[in-house]
């Protein structure tokens, strides 16, 4: 299991966009991978008195029992607040909410990205491959170097396909966050 546990950073990251809410509508927040501690919930949620969804598989106490990803194709349009604290990468989330979500309220996106640590050995991933154009079976090496580039490819990609736009973005990495990148995205529909 990858160790993403810089609760400083997820909590900051969090903490910057709650506290930069420029949204007439109240925050609706669903944290689709909450673990059974709820780090991040008692951190950056719980005593600002917010509209929390915590969902895992898990389940557990203030916990729904689910797979996140039926939850997010069923209720993509009930949240404003997305966040994505996989261990690993939550593209397929993020593709179901971008796939699913209809609604023309703008919203944030957080998310923990562990995808540069594997394609740090040369493996390219699947949305790595589709936004890139890098086949899956070919090595490439030092394409992690190139992570944040390759972020900015995917996302605009995916927000361009759906007809929506990153308005404001956030990106903590480096320090004591390993090869682990956390992305903040406040996304509205592209009406161009």
């Amino acid at each position: 299991m990858v160790d993403n546990t810089n609760l400083t950073a997820k909590v900051e990251l969090r903490n910057y966009f709650l506290d930069n809410w420029d949204y007439e509508q109240p925050i609706r927040i669903m944290e689709a991978f909450t673990g059974q501690s709820r780090k991040i919930y008692k951190r950056a949620y719980k005593d600002k008195g917010l509209d929390v969804t915590s969902l895992d598989l898990k389940g557990g106490d203030g916990v729904i029992k689910t797979d996140n990803r039926a939850f997010i194709r069923d209720h993509a349009n009930d949240f404003n607040f997305f966040d994505f604290d996989d261990y690993g990468a939550p593209y397929e989330q993020v593709i179901t909410l971008f796939h699913n979500r209809t609604s023309n309220e703008p919203f944030v996106l957080v998310i923990t990205d562990g995808v540069a640590r594997y394609i740090g050995y040369g493996h390219p991933t699947k949305l790595v491959s589709y936004a890139c154009r890098v086949p899956l079976k070919m090595k490439v090496w030092g394409l992690s170097s190139f992570w944040n580039e390759i972020t900015q490819m995917i996302y605009t990609k995916i927000t361009k396909r759906y007809n929506f736009k990153i308005t404001k973005a956030k990106i903590i990495t480096g320090g004591n966050t390993g090869k682990m990148y956390y992305y903040g995205f406040c996304i509205e529909r592209d009406r161009s």
